[in-house]
């Protein structure tokens, strides 16, 4: 963004009354207490109100070469702000409690998810169609990993087999097989 508009990043700080993003982290620049928690809630306002100052400075930009690169990233911000944050009873925001439902875990990957199997993941499930007989993977699919096993891709569920009776063993490989 700095690149386009021909100046440097702490300008475009400058301009956006954004100084928290020209720390080494965001963390850094906070500076604040981490274990009382009314500073905690400090700093998510302050952070929140330097993110609005940078949106709408971005929005003001009429150089669609600065705002367009930029659009993905504005779009995550406001959507992991709509589902992590909620208005606090004496004014600004706090963290909302729960998880919102499909809730997005990544700025750079949009349809990453938690998962849980034995454990929590992040990510995605891989679902594979195998031939009993021969090995063979005659389908695949990858699905966010909040996806309930049930809801599998369609392709997979229509190469799936159904069992008609007892699955019987396979000799050769010690696989069991599915009787057709």
């Amino acid at each position: 963004m700095a690149l386009a508009l021909g100046t440097d990043v702490e300008e475009v700080c400058q301009q956006a009354d954004a100084p928290l993003l020209r720390a080494s982290s965001i963390k850094a620049g906070l500076d604040i207490d981490w274990s009382a928690p009314d500073a905690k809630l400090d700093a998510l306002n302050r952070l929140c109100r330097q993110l609005d100052g940078l949106m709408a400075w971005v929005a003001k930009q009429s150089k669609s070469c600065v705002a367009a690169p930029l659009t993905r990233y504005i779009e995550a911000l406001a959507q992991v702000r709509e589902q992590d944050l909620e208005p606090h009873p004496k004014g600004g925001v706090q963290i909302r409690q729960g998880v919102a439902a499909d809730r997005r875990i990544s700025i750079e990957d949009p349809d990453m998810r938690h998962g849980r199997k034995s454990k929590r993941f992040n990510g995605y499930k891989q679902h594979l169609s195998t031939d009993l007989d021969t090995d063979l993977v005659v389908a695949c699919a990858v699905t966010p990993a909040n996806r309930p096993m049930r809801r599998q891709p369609v392709h997979c569920r229509k190469t799936w087999p159904t069992r008609t009776s007892s699955p019987t063993s396979s000799s050769s490989t010690g696989r069991t097989s599915t009787a057709q």
